[in-house]
């Protein structure tokens, strides 16, 4: 039975060739690839800054992918674990919604952040507008409402014992507007009438 060859496309300079199980149409394109200097301040922009993954980086750049992982290696970058991995292939870009309604941010080394190295979106957002870490046994209150809005105009710091008071305050300041609109449904005729 005889060889089939298949014709590839040569991954440095893109010319199709005939060479069972090579990636290169010859030793001069696999010496060019393999030499490729990807200089560090655009792989860490690529890598660390837009989270890219390294065959995206190899895409973009037209290298071999296993290229991007040399050069990760001998700049001294390194690797993103498995999770977080899987969490930049899932697209979500290290940004997952949990159950309880809050987003959580993948911010590994961050000093605040849980055993998966994710942090809470709101208390990021907080920390990095107001430049300062929140203060033990403040919270961040979301004043709409709404867990995933982590808008700073809608969050709002403050120590936890207060809150409580702020939510109750809250509670009855949105009874009264809730009041005064029935209100306003009464014509004075029908107010002055109950006086009666």
């Amino acid at each position: 039975m005889a060889r089939r060859i298949i014709e590839r496309i040569c991954e440095s300079c893109g010319e199709p060739y005939r060479r069972q199980g090579q990636r290169f149409c010859s030793n001069l394109c696999a010496g060019v690839a393999i030499s490729c200097d990807i200089p560090e301040e655009r792989l860490v922009d690529m890598y660390i800054i837009q989270q890219l993954t390294p065959t995206k980086i190899a895409e973009i750049l037209g290298v071999a992918a296993s290229t991007v992982m040399s050069r990760l290696k001998r700049y001294g970058i390194s690797k993103r674990t498995a999770s977080e991995a899987a969490i930049l292939r899932s697209g979500k870009n290290g940004r997952l919604r949990k159950a309880d309604g809050y987003v959580y941010l993948l911010k590994p080394g961050y000093y605040r952040t849980n055993i998966d190295g994710y942090i809470q979106e709101h208390i990021y957002v907080w920390e990095q507008h107001h430049n300062k870490q929140l203060p033990v046994g403040w919270i961040i209150h979301h004043l709409n409402g709404i867990r995933d809005d982590n808008r700073i105009e809608n969050l709002k710091g403050m120590q936890r014992k207060k809150h409580h008071a702020f939510l109750y305050t809250q509670a009855l300041q949105e009874r009264i507007r809730e009041l005064e609109k029935a209100l306003e449904q009464w014509s004075p005729i029908a107010l002055s009438s109950i006086g009666d």
